[in-house]
């Protein structure tokens, strides 16, 4: 199953949002967040059957931290965000074992 919650620019709000993603329908192994205004990563670490995380076109800044991505995550995407230095990306050493493509272009 594929869940696409594209072009609504969502905001990252610690009270409304992991609610909001708790009642994304499991299994979801595709999360489609492209082009929002989130300016962090969710933290989706609770969620075994997100293999494909769609965080394009946000406004992802600072360090992505690896421990709040999906467990079994395969691949993702965080081309055309606010990332500008590669620092911002060590993060990503925490990330699951599994995570094999990262894109980042833009």
């Amino acid at each position: 199953m594929c869940t696409i919650l594209r072009d609504l620019d969502l905001e990252n709000d610690s009270v409304v949002m992991p609610s909001c993603i708790a009642l994304i329908a499991k299994p979801t192994n595709v999360l489609d967040l492209t082009n929002n205004s989130l300016v962090q990563l969710i933290d989706l670490s609770n969620r075994q059957d997100i293999h494909t995380l769609l965080l394009g076109r946000n406004r992802i800044n600072g360090v992505i931290k690896g421990r709040s991505l999906p467990k079994n995550l395969k691949n993702l995407v965080l081309c055309e965000n606010d990332i500008k230095e590669l620092d911002e990306l060590n993060g990503l050493e925490n990330a699951p074992k599994s995570l094999c493509t990262i894109s980042l272009l833009g």
